[in-house]
């Protein structure tokens, strides 16, 4: 697994490696540029036979840009430098780097204003590759006037584009785009993945990542934050014995359902089993018997109409889910909640069941027995922020979360971030067709099977988002992005659980 940082941290990386290997910041630069070229090279990601574009902008990713660009022309490659930056004001770092590239009498465009941007795009039209080296991580405020242009002529060329370290634009710790942002075709990351690369609008910019070791010190921050491999999943459930039977696998209880969203606990119900669970029951009010999905004999079905029937109805639950399709505002769900907390059992609260939790979380400071599963709209709900806060600081906002309750947090997305109160994980292995009703509810009848078989929360939590990633890789294959659905999800169990075991 390796570390994701932010751009604080990534600063602090680079001072830190100034000072235990003792070398000036000039020399880092040239080796992060010269590893990037060499990449560029050696892993064909452009074709060197066509012109070179190289654009550098006003920071120390220019200079990166200013060194691609001078082993560019050692090569013997054909380049044009785009100079985004006027020289007297940039630092010494990269005044020193243009120094070395002038010796070999590159052509330079300089770019200031329109009449530039126009000679620009004549270049741009004998171009084969693009290399981005306009702001990096160095990004503080949206992207305007003569830069929003280049960005947008540069997209609009559709030539084949990298960027060195981060796709200019976008935001280093949160990947929102701001203002304008390249579109990269592949991205050359410095030593260590920025969050920004996987959240939100960041992977659809970085497009293909690739990791460029420039021996880069590294050390662990107090908020450690990992990218989870998917073959972490690889050998974690056991085989089963011969001599076994069913509450062997646990017994899970999926407490939901409501008019017209009977199907989500269904969904969780099914999933849960699927993923080896020996005994799987839904447990609904009894309203809704007339709407319950009755529907797979292999399941059981209860309902309850008093908070007095709960404890006999979970007693040999071995993990609950709460939420599935649980409608709002009914004072008996809040009681149920209560007496699930008060029993220490592992539970997963989905949907309807964070707005109860929201209810009473306050009341608690250890809820380490509680996965919540939220989207970003209730995520935002849960703690009370517009959704547009929490998208500018979603790590932050998750881990304040997992820090006051001691709870684990799955907030999904492209890319999934599961925390605890020790680490924050990032799972970017999920496919944009599992952006469907229903599969969420899936995610957490997975989880909640893995931790009915006796799993702690965080190894849940991980090794189901992974699970439930997979699912949607196997049926895409089969079906294609757009047709799959959550029972499809739940069909293609067995083959991730095959996967598993290799």
């Amino acid at each position: 697994m390796r570390q994701i940082v932010n751009s604080k941290q990534m600063k602090y990386l680079d001072q830190l490696t100034l000072k235990e290997q003792e070398i000036s910041s000039y020399e880092l630069m040239l080796r992060a540029g010269s590893k990037v070229e060499e990449a560029m090279y050696i892993d064909a990601l452009c074709d060197y036979s066509k012109l070179f574009v190289v654009v550098a902008g006003p920071g120390n990713n220019g200079g990166d840009a200013l060194v691609v660009m001078r082993r560019l022309l050692e090569r013997g490659a054909e380049a044009v430098l785009i100079q985004a930056f006027d020289l007297e004001s940039a630092t010494d770092e990269v005044k020193e780097a243009f120094q070395e590239l002038i010796k070999l009498k590159p052509t330079i465009q300089k770019l200031t204003d329109e009449i530039d941007l126009e000679d620009v795009e004549q270049w741009l039209d004998y171009a084969g590759t693009i290399v981005d080296g306009l702001f990096g991580i160095g990004l503080t405020r949206n992207v305007t006037g003569i830069y929003h242009k280049l960005i947008q002529r540069i997209n609009e060329s559709f030539l084949d584009i990298i960027s060195i370290d981060m796709p200019s634009g976008i935001h280093p710790d949160n990947g929102l785009v701001m203002g304008a942002a390249i579109q990269a075709k592949h991205t050359l990351v410095i030593q260590n993945i920025k969050q920004g690369h996987l959240l939100q609008d960041g992977p659809d910019y970085s497009g293909n990542l690739h990791i460029i070791d420039c021996n880069i010190m590294q050390c662990v921050f107090p908020e450690i934050q990992m990218h989870l491999d998917e073959l972490y999943m690889i050998g974690k459930i056991t085989p089963r014995k011969k001599n076994t039977h069913k509450y062997h696998y646990g017994s899970v209880v999926t407490i939901g359902g409501s008019k017209g969203m009977m199907g989500a606990p269904v969904l969780c119900a099914k999933a849960t089993q699927k993923t080896g669970t020996g005994l799987s029951t839904i447990l609904h009010h009894e309203r809704y018997f007339k709407d319950a999905m009755m529907i797979d004999p292999s399941l059981l079905y209860n309902h309850y109409s008093s908070i007095e029937e709960i404890p006999a109805l979970i007693r040999k639950a071995t993990a609950i889910v709460f939420g599935p399709g649980l409608n709002k505002n009914d004072e008996l769900n809040t009681k149920i909640l209560q007496y699930l907390l008060k029993t220490q059992k592992p539970i997963v609260i989905d949907a309807g069941g964070l707005y109860y939790l929201k209810k009473l979380v306050k009341s608690y400071s250890d809820l380490s027995q509680v996965i919540i599963t939220p989207h970003f709209a209730e995520m935002a709900d849960f703690i009370d922020v517009p959704i547009s806060e929490l998208k500018e600081n979603p790590v932050l906002y998750a881990q304040n979360i997992v820090h006051k309750y001691k709870l684990t947090v799955v907030l999904k997305g492209y890319t999934t971030l599961i925390l605890n109160d020790d680490h924050t994980f990032f799972s970017n292995y999920g496919t944009p067709g599992l952006a469907k009703a229903g599969s969420g509810d899936v995610l957490a009848g997975i989880i909640a099977s893995l931790l009915g078989r006796r799993m702690n929360s965080i190894e849940a939590a991980k090794i189901g988002v992974l699970l439930h990633s997979k699912t949607g890789w196997f049926a895409q294959s089969k079906l294609g992005e757009e047709s799959i659905g959550p029972l499809d999800l739940i069909d293609a169990i067995p083959q991730v659980l095959q996967f598993m075991r290799r």
